[in-house]
């Protein structure tokens, strides 16, 4: 092989993987940071309903419809509120459950909240990891005639496969109640960068003409590795959006009463400052 040909084989290969990951980085944001969200359980008091007006708000409802719109009046038993989609509404206090600020699922153009889409972005992210590492295994057996085959197919298996599971999971996060899995976040964006490191190595055996690295398993270890990343990642996303939506239930449920559970203990038995015994006493709320 000569050493133009040699060139041109990597430069190929490094502009396959460069197109990938410019596709998956994300565009600069032009607008200005959101305020932090606060999450308010009902019933609120009339002091909390006032210093909300003028504010775009999500209202969650006791029948679990959630609505955003931008509250403009409170009377005692009404909330109005302009809907960015019809105009002016309102709404009973009573059947306010929830109410966020700065929400996430809201924007000045729709009244419909954004939703989350873990699960399907999980499934997709641990889906091309898979076939990236089917294609790694293919490669180290030899199946591929030329090492562009590979190149080809796995740079961007390897590329969008954990990006898609990871962003997937931040569909839910961007709710700062959800916890998800801190120690799969951060181990599968390592596995991540350990994939995209075995795949440089492999280019440079391969384009590179690199012998010491020309030599089979880099190709299986990147496949792997991007599989556990994507993995990861994807366990992430799910415990995150189960976690959303057990949020969302009691976002649409009434503050419960506490609840008083029964008390037993001992009870002095006697009478003129005078001890005559004990008996057992059972108090609380039945």
């Amino acid at each position: 092989m000569s050493s133009a040909s040699a060139s041109r084989r990597l430069v190929l290969a490094a502009s396959i993987a460069l197109a990938a990951l410019n596709a998956i980085a994300p565009a600069p944001a032009d607008a200005a940071p959101r305020e932090q969200p606060r999450y308010h359980r009902g019933p609120l008091a009339d002091a909390q309903w006032q210093g909300m007006i003028g504010a775009e708000v999500l209202l969650v409802l006791s029948t679990g419809y959630r609505v955003c719109g931008e509250i403009t009046s409170v009377e005692r038993d009404v909330i109005h509120y302009v809907d960015p989609d019809i105009g002016d509404r309102r709404v009973a206090r009573s059947m306010v459950m929830s109410v966020h600020e700065s929400s996430w699922e809201c924007d000045r153009d729709s009244s419909v909240p954004k939703v989350e889409w873990a699960r399907p972005g999980a499934a997709v992210g641990m889906s091309l990891a898979g076939l990236g590492l089917v294609f790694g295994v293919l490669q180290d057996a030899g199946v591929f005639g030329r090492p562009a085959s590979y190149a080809v197919l796995g740079a961007p298996t390897l590329a969008f496969a954990s990006p898609i599971a990871g962003f997937a999971g931040r569909s839910t996060a961007r709710d700062l109640r959800v916890r998800g899995l801190p120690w799969a976040r951060v181990s599968g964006w390592v596995a991540y960068g350990g994939a995209l490191a075995c795949f440089g190595l492999w280019v440079a055996g391969q384009f590179g003409e690199v012998d010491a690295l020309a030599g089979p398993g880099l190709a299986t270890a990147a496949g792997g590795l991007g599989a556990a990343g994507a993995g990861l990642l994807g366990a992430d996303a799910l415990r995150s959006r189960r976690e959303l939506h057990e949020f969302r239930r009691l976002d649409s449920q009434p503050v419960s009463a506490s609840r008083g559970s029964l008390r037993v203990g001992l009870v002095p038995l006697g009478g003129a400052g005078r001890l005559g015994g004990l008996g057992v006493g059972v108090g609380g709320r039945f």
